[in-house]
């Protein structure tokens, strides 16, 4: 192969023995035309040649830098590196979710052995806020501890926990507990509130010194038990708050004596309320009082009602809500529910079938207690727009198959009943160990091309070798059943 320079020496030779020639000497000429082109053509391909070996040398070079990155990054990370030296916002994350991981988590700051492991993290979990923000005030607590987290939650919402004392106590002992609680409560920034729970048994004096103003307020939850006194039971426990957020929970509980005072609600204008949840055990709730409140909830998605009083009343139109628990199907006959998806009832009554077919936007019914409906047929009839049917506490299935799988006129022997042709979805919740996987197989050969779907949490599973078997005809599911009862 020529160099550059032995081929320039070589046109130039060429050229200087260049003499004319005659006519006779043209294929001479010719012979060394030939060899001037070619050897300009071999010229051109070792400059092609050259360019190319440059760029390899190029790739080459910088295959050999990315190969000795690679070594370091990977000596980097077979290197242990003290936690510590992670950037403090990183490790105080890290703090944060090993904290809020704890079962006790009002306490868990305290309890966390990040506050005595060394100074550095002592002093990052001080100044986490979000780790403050839950306080917890009961009798126990002083009101500096309680100034304290206040200030250490810097300008973060804050989640309060008030707990009473226990009804046990008597009335002079928990007069004087209440007065710490009420204390503490006092030192609290109440615009900064988002949540609130009030837990224990409430003197009734302390009920209106925890009216303030919480115009922030979220979501309060109220669950307190009435003091068993001739004083207290004389009287009417009233509860109304100075602002009412968008949830609001209130539970009231106690023994099953007859003079308990009687729970009311005052008449409040909640219009952005969207959940609300009321329990009494003390005392049914007036169906006047609640035709009232819920006259103005016209933003309320969710709502639990449990018991009321009176027999007539007026109609209560609720346009939004979407949501109903409720433990006497009674109420039904007063509400007016556009938009209800999901129902939980109770009990099942024989006027009730009457009023779920009002309910044409109605998808998901939960029926607890099936074993009380005295007419299955006729309670299905009263929900042709039901999609998924559910059965909490079931005793026995037998009826609700032989309901869903009995033959009507017109129709072909072994498909699902008339009255439930949207019917996607059965679901069984049972409360004693019997073998309910029979009677669903058969109600799948049955109806073979039925879409219905039978969704089962079963505490007496099929043998492992089985379940292939089994989970190929219905769906079977293990795990913990949602709480239906439950909305906040």
């Amino acid at each position: 192969m020529f160099t550059q320079r032995s081929l320039r020496t070589l046109i130039s030779l060429l050229r200087r023995d260049e003499t004319p020639h005659s006519g006779d000497d043209e294929p001479t000429d010719t012979k060394w035309e030939d060899t001037l082109k070619e050897t300009r053509s071999f010229e051109l391909y070792h400059s092609q040649l050259s360019e190319i070996s440059e760029e390899l040398k190029l790739v080459e070079d910088r295959r050999t830098q990315l190969l000795r990155r690679q070594k370091m990054v990977n000596r980097s990370l077979n290197t242990m590196v003290s936690v510590n030296r992670l950037p403090p916002e990183v490790l105080g994350e890290i703090l944060e979710l090993s904290i809020h991981v704890s079962d006790n988590r009002l306490c868990a700051v305290w309890d966390s052995p990040a506050l005595s492991t060394c100074h550095l993290w002592r002093a990052i979990v001080l100044k986490l806020s979000a780790l403050w923000s839950q306080i917890s005030i009961s009798e126990t607590t002083p009101w500096e501890q309680a100034a304290t987290w206040v200030r250490r939650a810097g300008n973060r919402p804050l989640d309060i926990y008030l707990v009473f004392p226990p009804e046990y106590s008597s009335a002079e002992f928990l007069k004087e507990k209440s007065k710490r609680v009420i204390s503490a409560w006092n030192l609290v920034p109440a615009r900064r509130i988002q949540y609130l729970s009030i837990t224990g048994c409430i003197e009734p004096s302390s009920i209106f010194p925890l009216k303030r103003d919480t115009t922030n307020l979220q979501t309060l939850i109220v669950r307190c038990e009435v003091l068993d006194t001739p004083q207290v039971a004389q009287s009417s426990f009233t509860i109304f708050p100075s602002h009412i957020p968008h949830s609001l929970k209130i539970m009231v509980v106690d023994s099953e004596d007859e003079n308990l005072p009687q729970f009311t609600l005052c008449p409040i204008e909640a219009p952005d309320l969207s959940h609300l949840e009321i329990l009494s055990f003390a005392g049914d709730i007036k169906l006047l009082d609640m035709s009232k409140m819920l006259a103005t909830c016209h933003s309320l998605k969710g709502m639990r009602w449990d018991y009321f009083e009176g027999c007539d009343g007026p109609r209560i139109t609720l346009p939004n809500l979407e949501h109903l628990v409720i433990v006497d199907p009674e109420v039904l006959r007063f509400l007016e529910l556009p938009k209800l998806h999901t129902l939980t009832l109770d009990e099942v009554l024989p006027r009730t079938p009457n009023d779920l077919l009002r309910l044409t936007s109605l998808k998901k019914l939960v029926v607890f207690y099936v074993s009380m409906i005295d007419d299955l047929t006729a309670f299905l009839d009263g929900i042709p727009h039901v999609v998924h049917l559910k059965f909490e506490r079931t005793a026995s299935l037998e009826p609700i198959l032989e309901a869903l799988c009995q033959s009507t006129p017109g129709t072909t022997p072994g498909t699902l009943n008339v009255p439930c042709p949207n019917l996607r979805v059965l679901e069984c919740v049972p409360i004693v160990d019997f073998n309910i996987w029979k009677p669903l197989l058969e109600l799948r050969a049955l109806a073979p091309s039925s879409p219905l779907e039978i969704w089962l949490e079963d505490r007496n599973p099929p043998e492992p070798e089985k379940w292939e078997e089994w989970m190929e005809q219905i769906h079977w599911d293990s795990t913990p059943a949602d709480d239906e009862y439950s909305l906040l």
